[in-house]
């Protein structure tokens, strides 16, 4: 509506001294400047008083979009297309290398505006956060379509969304880590050179490759690989045994016969008698030891 429309110029200040817009068909036109009123009711034109613009955005170039970070910051970066947006983090940290860590939005194709959080620090910055876990405040045995639209706090634990996770990938070559840490916060990673997730038609087919890490590979050098399986929930069950994987392992995730790791098991502090159920990374802790800290994350290479 006009209150986006409103937004949208806010964060273009050398740009954008006002909008018209046109509700009949949600047109959102910034101009530079307005200098007449429309007397046709359904078009409005709205024009911002340089007042109403943070100051710190008067830095940003024209071909910047002026974003507000998590910590209430606001940031110039240069954007991904004039009438959308930077699309992911790398994007975001090629324009700048000393954009922070935090909250920012992303414009993805059939989505639009999307809110990610973005690690601008771990091995080299720009990526795009897809899920964290880390204090046990949110529920992870979830249903299909929550997993689809995502779930949590960006703060804390969240997942963001297959469906976010399939149009974020679908826009390039991407890599994917997985950080994790115990509770004597020892930590481990695993990293993939190629990494893709398919639409909800393929029920979000994860496919991936290119091993690397500190810890022997668990999602597609075992007996139980993830590659090529289709996301299973409590409510859909698309995994390769004969029960709902979901079920027995308390998430929902991309379930072979059953897992070797379970991000998005209960979070159960440490060592723990439920076999397979908690936050669990095989190759490294086994099966029976539930983890502090995961955070799997992606970042475009082309």
């Amino acid at each position: 509506g006009p209150q986006q429309c409103v937004r949208e110029c806010r964060h273009r200040p050398k740009l954008c001294r006002g909008v018209n817009y046109r509700n009949q068909e949600l047109l959102c036109e910034l101009v530079s400047t307005i200098n007449e009123t429309e007397p046709n009711s359904d078009y409005v034109r709205i024009e911002l008083g340089q007042e109403i613009v943070n100051t710190e955005c008067l830095s940003c170039s024209i071909d910047e979009l002026c974003v507000m970070l998590s910590s209430k910051q606001f940031h110039c970066i240069k954007e991904g297309n004039a009438a959308t947006g930077p699309k992911d983090c790398t994007y975001i940290y090629n324009s700048n290398t000393q954009s922070p860590s935090g909250h920012y939005q992303v414009w993805l194709r059939n989505l639009g505006h999307v809110t990610v959080y973005c690690d601008m620090v771990t091995d080299g910055g720009g990526w795009t956060v897809f899920q964290r876990r880390h204090d046990g405040s949110q529920d992870f045995n979830r249903t299909w379509i929550e997993y689809k639209n995502g779930f949590g706090n960006m703060s804390l634990e969240f997942w963001l969304g297959n469906e976010k996770l399939h149009y974020l990938l679908s826009q390039g070559t991407n890599e994917m880590r997985m950080d994790m840490k115990d509770f004597t916060n020892e930590k481990r990673y695993v990293k993939y050179s190629s990494f893709n997730v398919g639409n909800e038609f393929s029920n979000y087919t994860v496919t991936l490759s290119g091993f690397s890490g500190d810890v022997d590979d668990c999602f597609t050098g075992t007996a139980m690989p993830i590659n090529n399986m289709m996301f299973t929930t409590q409510d859909r069950d698309n995994d390769m045994f004969a029960e709902n994987c979901a079920e027995l392992s308390a998430s929902g995730w991309w379930h072979n016969n059953c897992n070797c790791a379970n991000p998005n098991g209960l979070y159960l502090s440490g060592e723990t008698a439920l076999h397979d159920k908690g936050i669990i990374y095989g190759p490294w802790l086994g099966f029976s030891y539930s983890l502090k800290f995961t955070e799997l994350k992606v970042r475009r290479l082309v």
